[in-house]
């Protein structure tokens, strides 16, 4: 393709994540698919299980209504179908999933602060780990800058 001077057009790369270097697109796959997972399956469990039975494995949904709980499963399910849009479909479902995660990781911020409040040390952990896991996608995507540090 030529430009309407008659000189070739330059051909553009893709923009690649710049978080882990060599090795970033199996890495971030793996981490959306982790954290698609697990999301996937505590909003199947809040959906679909009894309020009793889920009040022996968390303590919160003792304290509310089993309405709140079913909300509370489908925004985790969207949430999940968002992170794993860029396996999909790299153009856009980047910022969906970035967007997402954002969600995710002020969601599991909020339980790890409950859990605390609670003294629960095993979903305490599990908030954690999952902000670890948000944090890590969030680098593994960062945009690689130029020797100008001015970016792409």
């Amino acid at each position: 393709m030529t430009r309407t001077d008659g000189r070739p057009r330059r051909r553009r790369e893709p923009s690649r994540p710049a978080g882990f270097g060599r090795r970033s697109g199996p890495i971030l796959a793996t981490l959306h698919g982790v954290l698609a997972m697990f999301f996937f399956a505590a909003a199947w469990t809040k959906l679909t299980e009894p309020l009793d039975l889920l009040s022996l494995m968390m303590t919160w949904p003792a304290e509310t209504t089993a309405e709140v709980v079913r909300a509370v499963g489908w925004i985790e399910f969207m949430l999940a179908a968002a992170v794993v849009a860029p396996l999909v479909r790299d153009r856009h479902g980047r910022i969906a999933a970035l967007a997402a995660t954002l969600a995710l990781s002020g969601n599991a911020a909020f339980m790890t602060t409950y859990y605390i409040v609670q003294r629960d040390p095993g979903l305490m952990t599990t908030n954690l780990l999952l902000i670890l896991i948000c944090a890590a996608i969030w680098v593994g995507h960062r945009r690689p800058r130029t020797r100008s540090g001015l970016g792409p």
